[in-house]
């Protein structure tokens, strides 16, 4: 709801998160995890599926193995 962020988990562990400023956020089951933006950036995650993207705004999106994505929202002004 923040930031007018949604959180899609599917039965196969596919987790999507997209925000407003056109990051996308993309983990799928194997463990592999690509964060891609408007500019073209891509960030692989780690090959045991934890997935790390930090922004400028203090904002991280931890990936688990399980495909489980979670949102922490540390705005540390």
């Amino acid at each position: 709801t923040i930031f007018g962020l949604y959180l899609l988990d599917s039965a196969l562990g596919l987790n999507s998160l997209r925000l407003p400023l056109g990051l996308t956020c993309s983990s799928f089951p194997w463990g592999f995890s690509s964060s891609r933006l408007v500019l073209g950036l891509t960030c692989p995650s780690l090959p045991w599926g934890y997935s790390s993207l930090r922004l400028p705004l203090g904002l991280t999106f931890p990936s688990l193995p399980w495909g489980i994505s979670s949102l922490r929202l540390s705005l540390s002004l």
